[in-house]
């Protein structure tokens, strides 16, 4: 808060009760547009190739990747319309926003599948952790240049739960944000959501599985993998 003040930050404005109304208006914009944006991507595969229903796409695509596109939409209208937009304001409103988001991940986890499937869930839980680990550890002390233990732990908490615990990781140790591994994080979901994250390669990767066979289908992720770890290393190890 005495950051803000020293730089002329002009606290009353910015929480007046009409500006803080305009921000949640902008937030909900972005929402909606995304919304909107995923009905459309369903709309269209309904009436082409998943008109008979045997492959599916955009349907097991979370809307939250098309939520982060319609809030890119929103703020570029919104300054298009001559509408200031105060950061500070959207980090206050998407903290709670995110305390909301992470209550509710926490508190709407099944986990009936065990029951069923938890062998098969034990090994594929071990493999993933100790990769995880691994790139934790040994690699991403290589990949970022600054803060790498706050940006890393992100990837840890995305890794072994959702984006939502990410998150939450990176509240715990950097709670007022001054690292800027949080927006970094936002930065890399643009790519990373549309065709990892829960996107295009995770939706289509059942079909994938079909029609390659489970082991060429491995063989693929692996070679995908090493590549981008590669790039990782190689390209982004500023250290000296």
């Amino acid at each position: 808060m005495a950051q803000l003040l020293k730089i002329g930050y002009n606290l009353r404005e910015d929480l007046a009760f009409w500006r803080i109304i305009s921000h949640i208006i902008l937030l909900i914009a972005g929402v909606l547009i995304g919304w909107a944006i995923h009905w459309l991507m369903l709309q269209i595969e309904g009436t082409t190739w998943g008109a008979a229903g045997d492959l599916k796409i955009f349907g097991y695509m979370p809307r939250f990747t098309f939520c982060m596109f319609g809030g890119m939409i929103a703020q570029t209208i919104w300054r298009r319309l001559g509408f200031k937009i105060s950061l500070p304001l959207i980090d206050l409103l998407s903290s709670i926003v995110l305390a909301m988001l992470v209550t509710s991940a926490i508190g709407t986890m099944k986990l009936d599948f065990v029951s069923t499937d938890g062998v098969a869930f034990l090994i594929l839980a071990l493999s993933g952790v100790l990769w995880v680990l691994f790139c934790f550890v040994f690699l991403a002390r290589h990949i970022f240049v600054r803060h790498w233990f706050t940006n890393a732990i992100i990837g840890i908490g995305q890794s072994m739960g959702t984006t939502a615990t990410g998150l939450l990781f990176a509240h715990v140790v950097d709670p007022k944000q001054r690292t800027g591994a949080v927006e970094s994080f936002g930065y890399k979901q643009l790519l990373f959501e549309p065709f990892m994250g829960g996107g295009i390669v995770t939706a289509m990767s059942m079909l994938m599985i079909v029609l390659f066979g489970l082991p060429k289908f491995m063989v693929i992720c692996a070679m995908v993998s090493f590549a981008w770890l590669t790039f990782g290393v190689l390209a982004l190890n500023k250290h000296p």
